[in-house]
C-alpha cells in the first residue's frame, strides 16, 4: 500500500534559533501480494505416511486473508490444515499480525495395492485483504514402498515326524495379471517331506488371500532330526523371478518301539512283547503296561511297569529291549476275544508319550460240543437216539450242563432220561465225565396227515468254563400214514350173485382224492 507522510525540520543556536521547515515524504508500495510456500518441488510424501510444508503471506495484508487448499484429484492423498480436529480441513487464515507467520499443512498418502509411484498437485487460493489473485501449487509425488514379494507365515516350520504343518503364502501387492508360485524341495530331495500342493495360483482379485500348503513329515526308522528346505517361484505378470524359501525341520519325536502291534494267539498259551524307547531321554522313562478291566483271563509278567535309564550303561537302558509276557488261561466262554493292551510312558521328555497294541486270543473251543449224529431220520411214532460230550474238558471242579430245547415241532419230543417221568431236557458235565458219550432220545409222534415233519434240536451250555457254547441237531420223519384201506382183500361169488366191499383212506389227505377201480381182465 502507498503511503506519505510529513518531517519537521526544527533549527537551534545562534541565529537560526526557532527556524523550522516541512518536508513532505510519498512512500510508493512495491511489495508484490503472494504466497510463499515453503516446500520441496517435488513435495515426496511416503505411502502409509504423511508429511508438512508451510505457507504465509509475501507482504502484509490490507485486510483478513483466507488460503484454501483444494483436495488432490487422487483420493490417496489427503490434505489437512488443522489435524488436531476431526476430518481434513482446507483453509488457513491471516490477518495484519500474523500475515508473516508460517502455518502448516499436513499431507498424508494412503497405502494402496499397487506397485507404482502415485502424483498429484495441491493449488492454492488466497481471497481478502488484497490478495484476491494469489494463487499457488504444490506438486506431491507419492513414494511407492509396495515391492513385488511373497509373504511366508511362518517363515520356517518345524513338524513332528508322522505329523504336519501348515505355512500360508499371499503376494505383497497388486499383480498386473495371475501369477503362480511353483513349490518344490531344492537341493537334496527328503522323500519323507511331501508338500499338499505343487502350485499356487493369484490374481489381481484374490492376491491378499492367503493360501494355505500342509506339509506332511513321514515316519521313519532312524532317530535323526530331518531338514529340508520349500522353494517358491513366481511366474506372471510383474512377479517373474520372485521367489520364496521355508526352511523344514523334522523333528523326531519321542516314541516306544514295539515288537509287534497286532497279534493273534491261541487261547491258554502266552506271547512276548519286545519294548524300547526311540530316542534317548533326559532322564529315567517309567513305561505302565495295562491290561484292560475286560480282558479276563489274562496277566501280564513280570509286571505292570517297566523302568529306562537315561544312561547307556545302566542295567535297563533306554535302546535295549524289555520283555513283557502276555499270557492268557483258558476262559469259561467259546468266544474269541480281542483285547488292547495299552502302554503309557511318563518322565524324560515321555510324558506324552502313549502307545497300544492288540491282541486276538482264539478260543480253544469254538465247537465245544461233540453231537453223533448232527442228524437223525425216523419213521413216524418211532424214535432215534444222539450222543452228547464235550469238546474239551472243562476247568477243575467245574460243573458243565447242556439244556435242550424242546423242538417247535409238538410231534418231535426230546428226553435225555427216558426212565424218569416226563421229559428231561438236561445233562450235566463235569471235569471227569467231560468226554463220556451221554444218550438223548427223540420221538416222532404219530399224526394223522401224509407230509413228512422235520424239526430242530438246540442245546445251549451253562456253567463256569462253557458259556454260551451251542450246537443243533437235526430231525427228519417219515410219514407212514398214506395209503388206502379196504374192508376185505378177497370175495367169493356164486355165479349170477355179487358181493360188496369197502374203500377208504389210511390218512387225512391234503386235497380231493379220486380212487379209480380197474375192471377185472
Amino acid at each position: 500500500t502507498a503511503y506519505s507522510a510529513r518531517v519537521t525540520l526544527t533549527a537551534s543556536g545562534g541565529d537560526y534559533a526557532d527556524e523550522t521547515e516541512t518536508v513532505t515524504v510519498n512512500v510508493t508500495d512495491n511489495d508484490t501480494a503472494a504466497l510463499v510456500i515453503a516446500a520441496a518441488d517435488p513435495f515426496k510424501v511416503a505411502e502409509g505416511d504423511s508429511s508438512t510444508f508451510t505457507v504465509r503471506l509475501a507482504a502484509r495484508p490490507s485486510g483478513n486473508v483466507t488460503v484454501t487448499l483444494a483436495q488432490p484429484e487422487d483420493s490417496d492423498v489427503t490434505v489437512d490444515t488443522d489435524p488436531d480436529n476431526t476430518g481434513n480441513l482446507n483453509t488457513l487464515d491471516f490477518t495484519n499480525s500474523n500475515w508473516d507467520t508460517a502455518q502448516t499443512v499436513t499431507v498424508s498418502a494412503a497405502r494402496d495395492a499397487d506397485t507404482t509411484d502415485d502424483g498429484a498437485t495441491i493449488n492454492l487460493t488466497a481471497s481478502g485483504g488484497g490478495y484476491g489473485d494469489a494463487t499457488g501449487s504444490v506438486l506431491v509425488r507419492v513414494t511407492e514402498n509396495d515391492q513385488t514379494g511373497l509373504t511366508i507365515t511362518p517363515a520356517k516350520l518345524t513338524v513332528d515326524e508322522g505329523g504336519s504343518e501348515n505355512f500360508t503364502v499371499q503376494l505383497t501387492s497388486r499383480p498386473s495379471e495371475s501369477v503362480t508360485i511353483t513349490l518344490s524341495q531344492s537341493g537334496a530331495v527328503n522323500t519323507d517331506v511331501r508338500l499338499s500342493k505343487s502350485s499356487l495360483r493369484f490374481t489381481p482379485t484374490n492376491w491378499s488371500t492367503a493360501q494355505t500348503v500342509t506339509v506332511n513329515a513321514a515316519q521313519d526308522d532312524d532317530t535323526t532330526d530331518d531338514t529340508a528346505v520349500i522353494s517358491l517361484t513366481a511366474s506372471g505378470g510383474d512377479y517373474a523371478g520372485v521367489t520364496g524359501s521355508v526352511p523344514v525341520t523334522v523333528r523326531e519325536k519321542p516314541e516306544l518301539v514295539l515288537s509287534w502291534k497286532k497279534k493273534t494267539i491261541d487261547e491258554n498259551t502266552s506271547v512276548t512283547l519286545k519294548v524300547r524307547l526311540k530316542l534317548k531321554p533326559s532322564d529315567d522313562v517309567r513305561v505302565e503296561v495295562r491290561l484292560p478291566d475286560d480282558a479276563g483271563r489274562m496277566a501280564i509278567s513280570p509286571g505292570r511297569e517297566l523302568d529306562f535309564s537315561a544312561s547307556d550303561d545302566a542295567e535297563y537302558p533306554w535302546n535295549t529291549d524289555q520283555n513283557v509276557a502276555i499270557i492268557t488261561y483258558k476262559d469259561p466262554d467259546a468266544v474269541d476275544n480281542k483285547v488292547t493292551i495299552s502302554l503309557t510312558a511318563s518322565g524324560g521328555g515321555y510324558g506324552e508319550v502313549r502307545d497300544s497294541v492288540e491282541l486276538t486270543v482264539t478260543d480253544l473251543y469254538p465247537d465245544g460240543l461233540v453231537l453223533t449224529p448232527s442228524t437223525l431220520e425216523m419213521a413216524e411214532g418211532g424214535s432215534q437216539t444222539f450222543k452228547v460230550k464235550l469238546a474239551l474238558q472243562p476247568l477243575d471242579d467245574a460243573n458243565v450242563r447242556v439244556t435242550l430245547t424242546q423242538p417247535q415241532n409238538s410231534d418231535v419230543k426230546v428226553d435225555t432220561d427216558p426212565d424218569t417221568g416226563g421229559d428231561q431236557n438236561t445233562l450235566d458235565f463235569t471235569d471227569s465225565n467231560w468226554d463220556e458219550d451221554q444218550i438223548v432220545t427223540v420221538r416222532a409222534a404219530e399224526d394223522a396227515d401224509s407230509t413228512d415233519d422235520s424239526a430242530s434240536i438246540a442245546l445251549a451250555t451253562s456253567g463256569d468254563d462253557y458259556q454260551g457254547v451251542t450246537g443243533s441237531v437235526t430231525v427228519s420223519v417219515k410219514d407212514d400214514d398214506v395209503g388206502l384201506q379196504v374192508s376185505t382183500t378177497s370175495l367169493t361169488i356164486a355165479e349170477g350173485g355179487n358181493d360188496t366191499f369197502t374203500v377208504q383212506l389210511a390218512s387225512r389227505p391234503s386235497g380231493d382224492v379220486t380212487v379209480t377201480l380197474t375192471q377185472p381182465t
